[in-house]
């Protein structure tokens, strides 16, 4: 009599998503093996994909604004092929996506996003584009953006100089560059909260970087304030989430407007904020005519708030204004100075305000260059300044942890 025996074949061991998840968070950054990730199944397409999407704008790949484009629904498509210049080149019947990649992305990089859509019209009209072509996909493709993200994570805001006069080399007419009509409708160029949904996309961002490189001041830097003006603004009406602050304004003192506007947002956004973590600034500011300095800005928020952990410089002076803030016990641990610290009168205040400055609470002291005066006898006696200014600090706080370069 034969007895059959049931075999049971057994099945591998599914991995749960949880920990697919898991696996693909560690590559983040590399992309290409992401890529690759999506084509495994469903289920990893499905949690690779918007790990993809996070912040597609920093490679400035002209696809990204083609699948954006083709993900819009019939009615902002539609806008997109009433205008004869894009009717012509896009096809009626673009494929449509099966992902809305828009609501997965949560950062946003306003000189990156501006140089894709120059990219995707360059190669879709297979020449420079006009300026009006330029600001209405620019804007219908912002304000999408913007109304179908689940919320941004953080904002990056870099102004060239060069660039912004290469814009208006590459949009204005000749002759007109610096006209007053013409250098009026580049503000929707760089208002980015003329999109639509500004506020609720940029309600709960924790990190903002504006950075802003220039030597010297433009034909049209009032409208470029302007511009940003509108941006700061609504950032200090609808953000109290920011934890990760970076304002790198590069320029030259004789820019004062530009100087002025930067002290008025830095004050602004950092009063408004509940849970600020860590402030990066290019340098400290001072207002010589007035008591609106940089640490009045941040011993006020201390003294209600108390969550600023690292504060870092990458040039700095003002002594006198860095000490006496932190005198006040607070929770900063961290101060670092990540270019050089300059030496303007630091052991001259150091020495002669010893006995009158409270000691300081601080953990962590790093700096990794200290700029002598060439002037006089400091050329030769550097060494010496040095060691005399780690005996102050050390005198002021024995137990900081120190970093010197």
């Amino acid at each position: 009599m034969l007895i059959s025996e049931t075999v049971q074949v057994s099945q591998p061991p599914q991995i749960v998503n949880d920990c697919i998840l898991e696996i693909l968070l560690y590559l983040t950054n590399d992309h290409l093996t992401l890529y690759n990730c999506i084509r495994v199944n469903r289920i990893w397409c499905q949690l690779a994909i918007p790990l993809l999407w996070k912040n597609p704008f920093k490679s400035e790949s002209p696809k990204i604004i083609q699948t954006l484009i083709q993900s819009l629904d019939a009615q902002w498509r539609n806008q997109l092929l009433r205008r004869r210049a894009f009717n012509s080149s896009l096809s009626s019947s673009l494929p449509s996506t099966l992902y809305n990649y828009s609501s997965f992305i949560q950062h946003f990089d306003f000189s990156s996003f501006k140089t894709s859509v120059t990219k995707w019209l360059f190669v879709l009209l297979n020449r420079n584009p006009k300026y009006v072509e330029m600001i209405f996909v620019y804007q219908l493709v912002g304000t999408y953006v913007f109304k179908n993200t689940r919320g941004f994570v953080s904002l990056n805001i870099e102004y060239d100089h060069n660039k912004i006069n290469d814009d208006f080399d590459y949009y204005g007419d000749p002759g007109e560059i610096f006209d007053e009509e013409v250098t009026s409708n580049f503000l929707e160029l760089y208002d980015i909260s003329k999109f639509g949904n500004f506020k609720d996309a940029m309600a709960n961002i924790e990190s903002l970087k504006y950075t802003f490189l220039g030597f010297e001041p433009t034909y049209h830097q009032k409208d470029f304030i302007k511009a940003i003006s509108g941006i700061f603004i609504k950032l200090n009406l609808c953000c109290d989430n920011i934890q990760n602050l970076i304002i790198h304004s590069f320029i030259e003192n004789e820019f004062v407007e530009h100087i002025n506007f930067v002290r008025n947002i830095t004050s602004g956004i950092i009063k408004n904020q509940k849970n600020l973590q860590s402030i990066s600034f290019f340098e400290e500011w001072r207002d010589e005519k007035g008591s609106d300095t940089f640490f009045s800005s941040l011993a006020e928020y201390q003294q209600t708030k108390n969550t600023l952990k690292s504060l870092k410089f990458r040039y700095f002076s003002d002594i006198g204004g860095l000490l006496p803030f932190l005198s006040i016990r607070h929770s900063l641990e961290t101060l670092e100075f990540t270019k050089y610290f300059c030496d303007y009168d630091v052991l001259e205040f150091c020495t002669s305000h010893m006995n009158t400055i409270a000691p300081i609470h601080i953990k962590n002291l790093k700096f990794y260059q200290i700029r002598f005066d060439p002037i006089g006898t400091y050329n030769h006696i550097g060494s010496l300044h040095c060691d005399e200014f780690r005996k102050n600090i050390y005198m002021m706080n024995g137990k900081i942890s120190t970093t010197f370069g």
